[in-house]
């Protein structure tokens, strides 16, 4: 299901442009996620990054730069237009020119070939959603996130971390004591498997989640439970499910951010959404926290915002207080919700559900550099 991760590094644009633009066109648009740069300067600045990839394909100008920086074990292309082939470690030589499909498909089988160790890792991606401030509509967003990827075939697990999980008034799943014992021995499991290495069987934890589509933990936790949960506890969790293999993604409900399993999340996501309210009040507790992030792991908060988008909810038009945080999309007011909505309304607004639409899109197709879901950009233009 998920698609190849490629960095093309080509300095003749002539190839590079038709190439993407066949790919684009074709059944490889779904099957490959590239990278392509062109020139010398920005594909230097993406190898000190360190980003991910499945696969690097360069040419002769190119690989100068890649090799400035330690080999990280990588399958690698080389583009030969005459049959040479320089002596590289991981290094595998292809003609530049030949038929595309016949080029793609060695390219895609090389990746996926010498990329089987990364699998367990990168094969589930991780979305969480997470806010600085309440009634942020959070919950009701990573529902209908959910429920959109599982309706578009995606495997999808829903994992809810507050405290007190709002989606099971939502769901009308209630808290029943044989969900409050389910989930007490699974908070013993994961103690076990830390402490012994012990695997745990987390199948019978599980259940179906009829009105998002997609599995989740069995409902009826307890708060006392949940307040004991650790950042390790969290990380464990979170990795049980990705060694599943079952699901293509995790979308986590996370917790307020002074919270154990919020440190977890940050650190063990692919994709950070920071739901905000168009409030000067509140859009100050965001950027309080973040600056809050900032000073405590100033090492980390690169990579945390290169992963982070933000999206602000229930947007009226209404212009923005003034603020450093950048916006990145925007989710409709739905005037039907006020005064408190009907059970599960919230997952059958055609309205909303069109905005989540095309939210998922603009993750899927922006053109920023760290995107994890990018299909085809130009990497120059991400530090032109």
């Amino acid at each position: 299901m998920h698609p190849v991760r490629l960095v093309l590094a080509v300095q003749d644009p002539h190839y590079v442009e038709p190439l993407l633009h066949y790919i684009q066109g074709s059944e490889y648009g779904t099957r490959l996620h590239i990278t392509a740069f062109t020139r010398v300067e920005a594909l230097a600045e993406y190898r000190v990054r360190g980003l991910n990839h499945d696969l690097i394909v360069l040419d002769k100008d190119m690989l100068e730069v890649w090799l400035s920086g330690p080999s990280s074990g990588e399958p690698w292309v080389y583009l030969s237009e005459g049959g040479e082939k320089p002596e590289v470690e991981h290094l595998v030589t292809m003609a530049k020119y030949q038929p595309l499909p016949q080029l793609l498909e060695s390219w895609m089988a090389l990746a996926v070939s010498r990329g089987t160790g990364n699998l367990d890792k990168e094969g589930t991606r991780v979305i969480a959603l997470v806010s600085a401030i309440g009634r942020s509509g959070k919950t009701v967003i990573a529902m209908n996130l959910s429920r959109l990827l599982a309706e578009q075939g995606y495997k999808v697990f829903y994992l809810n971390l507050e405290s007190v999980n709002s989606s099971t008034v939502l769901l009308q799943e209630g808290s029943g004591h044989k969900g409050t014992e389910f989930f007490s021995r699974l908070l013993y499991d994961l103690k076990v498997l830390q402490e012994t290495g012990e695997p745990i069987d987390i199948n019978r934890y599980i259940q179906w989640k009829e009105p998002l589509k997609c599995d989740g933990f069995v409902s009826g936790t307890l708060l006392k439970e949940l307040l004991e949960l650790t950042q390790e506890d969290t990380k464990a969790l979170i990795q049980r499910i990705r060694e599943t293999g079952r699901y293509d993604y995790v979308i986590v409900d996370s917790d307020v951010p002074h919270s154990a399993p919020f440190r977890a999340v940050l650190e063990h996501s692919d994709v950070l959404l920071w739901i905000l309210r168009n409030d000067p009040a509140e859009m100050f507790k965001t950027a309080s926290w973040l600056d809050y992030l900032e000073g405590v792991n100033p090492d980390s908060w690169s990579p945390l915002m290169g992963k982070s988008r933000f999206v602000r909810n229930a947007y009226t038009g209404t212009p923005s207080p003034h603020s450093d945080i950048r916006v990145d999309y925007d989710l409709p007011y739905i005037a039907s919700w006020d005064g408190g909505h009907p059970f599960q309304q919230p997952l059958y607004s055609p309205v909303f559900q069109r905005e989540i639409l095309k939210l998922w899109r603009s993750l899927s197709e922006q053109n920023e550099k760290t995107a994890p879901f990018v299909n085809q950009h130009a990497g120059d233009q991400a530090y032109a």
